[in-house]
């Protein structure tokens, strides 16, 4: 059988937005910025990847004001394909995460030398 799982951790790249399908359950969206490692010569260098998430029920409202941009969350959930033809008629795909459960793991502070470091929350 196939599996579809997927876990990141990283930071969120805007604000999450939280809107309400007709039915009343909240939807936020986010995306969360996560950097691989890939070696540039002789140099390490991070590569990011910015992955958009979906996810729904009460723990977006709960969540909402801890959800702001540079926070580090983790994400597992399930990766979604979204299909549709253009107004040109071409085909286009949109990949995202549908999110099971998110934790909010910390924030972003910006030091006076300038490094940015993770900070927890205060809950």
């Amino acid at each position: 059988s196939d599996i579809n799982s997927v876990v990141v951790a990283g930071h969120l790249v805007r604000d999450a937005a939280v809107s309400y399908l007709p039915n009343g359950t909240p939807k936020g969206k986010f995306s969360v910025a996560v950097n691989r490692s890939v070696k540039v010569g002789e140099e390490w260098q991070n590569e990011p990847s910015f992955l958009d998430v979906v996810s729904f029920g009460k723990r977006v409202e709960n969540q909402r004001q801890n959800m702001t941009k540079g926070v580090k969350v983790c994400v597992s959930g399930s990766i979604r394909q979204d299909r549709w033809k253009d107004n040109n008629g071409n085909n286009r795909s949109r990949i995202y995460i549908v999110a099971d459960t998110f934790e909010v793991m910390g924030g972003m502070r910006q030091q006076d030398n300038g490094f940015q470091e993770d900070i927890p929350f205060d809950n």
